[in-house]
């Protein structure tokens, strides 16, 4: 089902194809089961066929939503991989923002039933900000690192606190934890077998200080900017190590038995999909 080369592993497309499948099977209970048919249902009554059915739709929702976290990492990750070897970063930066833009109607219908709002912005505009972050990163390690290791730790933390609060000020899908992520993963490129385990204490100190944000008492400056960047995932993203059963077989080439643009526009199209058939079927 994966591509192959004469390479043996997976190659880049191959991780694309397994990180749409598993986005599709995320956003599928997303949209069809939590925003669809539980949307619409009251909670039946314990013992009834109606409740049966609930039960069993809820345990299908969460085994979809874990499969889910595989995707993104692989996202990033080959996000990380596109920028260390593009020809042309500017074109690849602007082929993501087209993209973001093209992807928010869908994306605002999928998740709001309106055509555009601003409340909550898709997951391009998070691999936009996190490209800028790297290019910032790079630019950093290639002028200061050698010989000037403290101003390049100080450039590196006000490049990723931008990056990450422009991130949760667009409030786009994972906000500052996806551009976190993404910095993980970037930082750890020559370590690859780190990054599991990096994105999980990631992950796992991120929830804790959202966990204490959310819980501090006060209103202060400090406590609201907190509780406004803290405010994008939950633990269950630790699953998102399994997307390393995938990303540890890379080989390394790109394959070519897709157009990379298909990958690009299945975005966009799956929503537009996933969302027609939640109206056919549940008229919201």
């Amino acid at each position: 089902m994966y591509e192959t080369s004469e390479k043996r592993g997976l190659t880049g497309n191959a991780l694309k194809l397994i990180a749409i499948i598993t986005m599709f099977i995320d956003h599928a209970a997303a949209l069809l089961i939590e925003n669809g048919y539980f949307a619409v249902n009251e909670n039946p009554g314990e013992g009834t066929p109606g409740f049966i059915l609930a039960s069993r739709l809820l345990t299908l929702d969460i085994v979809c939503r874990a499969i889910g976290r595989i995707a993104f990492p692989i996202f990033l990750f080959l996000l990380v991989e596109g920028f260390l070897h593009t020809s042309n970063l500017l074109k690849y930066g602007v082929r993501l923002l087209l993209f973001a833009v093209i992807s928010e109607v869908p994306f605002d219908l999928a998740n709001n039933g309106s055509v555009l709002e601003f409340g909550y912005q898709n997951v391009f505009f998070t691999l936009f900000l996190t490209l800028l972050a790297m290019a910032g990163y790079e630019a950093v390690e290639n002028r200061f690192w050698k010989n000037n290791k403290v101003p390049a730790v100080l450039l590196y933390i006000v490049i990723f606190l931008a990056a990450t609060t422009a991130a949760s000020l667009l409030r786009a899908d994972y906000a500052s934890a996806g551009v976190g992520m993404g910095s993980v993963i970037w930082f750890l490129r020559k370590k690859r077998s780190a990054q599991p385990l990096a994105l999980m204490a990631f992950i796992i100190v991120y929830c804790i200080l959202q966990a204490a944000s959310v819980s501090a008492s006060g209103t202060g400056p400090v406590i609201s900017f907190a509780r406004f960047y803290f405010d994008n995932i939950s633990f269950i993203e630790v699953l998102c190590v399994a997307a390393y059963l995938f990303i540890t077989r890379y080989n390394g080439e790109r394959g070519s038995f897709l157009p990379k643009y298909v990958f690009y526009a299945f975005y966009p199209v799956h929503m537009l999909i996933l969302t027609g058939i939640r109206y056919l079927i549940f008229n919201v």
